[in-house]
């Protein structure tokens, strides 16, 4: 008896740990919890969390694929293991996972939301545009971040001018927005207007000078352009499988997103 009030009593502290964003210590009285009560639930999901914000992803997968096992009805379990498993590269798992989280879970915005970017990543457009159409539903005043969604729909289908149009209508709704402000740079420096490019992505590094959270939206970017540029190199690099034009887009694609890779990098390490 008096092992499982001490496991609640650690519990209650990793909860503590999490909500002043001590995450270490979350970690440990997590730790304790568990070893005197391995199966319960809710501390494997506040060690998961704890894990997953110092970025030890893969650990916390682990984690939460335990809860979700135990629990099946947990929208949140599904919902933080589609981030990690986003976050690990697994990218086709992670897109199952959103959808088990918005099946049990009808008004996750930010489950639909974030199903729809990686839909986008992989290419499936149509699909992507059914869940930001959602996303409005749900959200109205998310606008701004469904502009966006939208210009990267239309940039990688190769439609500058369409995707340059979203980010700007995105940017015009939230002057603060880095991501758009990144993405129209993206779009310039396809369309070799090198200055004009430098000039969006330098207001996008203004925007995140007062920012708490500047390094992970930088390594948010990062993780984007990086991902778009491998499949496009990887659907360039596959035989017979593009076109001449095709090649030509793809090439001018990388290269922009290898621009913005490059522009970011010192700002990643400072």
């Amino acid at each position: 008896m008096n092992q499982r009030k001490d496991a609640r009593r650690y519990a209650r502290k990793g909860q503590s740990a999490i909500q002043g964003e001590k995450f270490e210590s979350a970690i440990v009285y997590y730790s304790r919890a568990l070893k005197l009560n391995k199966n319960k639930s809710h501390s494997l999901f506040g060690m998961a969390v704890a894990l997953a914000e110092r970025e030890r992803c893969k650990e916390a997968s682990i984690l939460y694929k335990r809860v979700v096992a135990m629990d099946p009805n947990n929208s949140a379990a599904y919902y933080n293991l589609a981030f990690v498993l986003d976050m690990l590269g697994k990218i086709d798992e992670s897109i199952e996972m959103y959808k088990e989280a918005i099946r049990l879970d009808p008004n996750d915005v930010d489950g639909y939301k974030n199903l729809a970017i990686l839909l986008t990543s992989k290419g499936k457009c149509e699909e992507a545009r059914e869940h930001y159409s959602k996303v409005l539903e749900l959200k109205p005043s998310d606008i701004f971040l469904v502009s966006n969604g939208l210009g990267c729909l239309y940039f990688i289908q190769g439609m500058f001018a369409k995707a340059s149009e979203e980010f700007q209508k995105s940017i015009a709704l939230d002057e603060k927005f880095t991501h758009a402000y990144c993405n129209m740079s993206l779009i310039l420096f396809c369309e070799k207007k090198v200055e004009e490019a430098e000039k969006y992505f330098q207001d996008g590094m203004k925007t995140l000078e007062n920012e708490g959270n500047k390094l992970k939206t930088i390594k948010e970017m990062m993780v984007s352009y990086t991902d778009h540029r491998t499949r496009l190199e990887a659907e360039l690099n596959s035989s017979g499988m593009v076109n001449e034009e095709q090649r030509t887009l793809f090439g001018i694609m990388i290269d922009g997103l290898t621009k913005m890779i490059d522009l970011l990098t010192p700002h990643l390490e400072k």
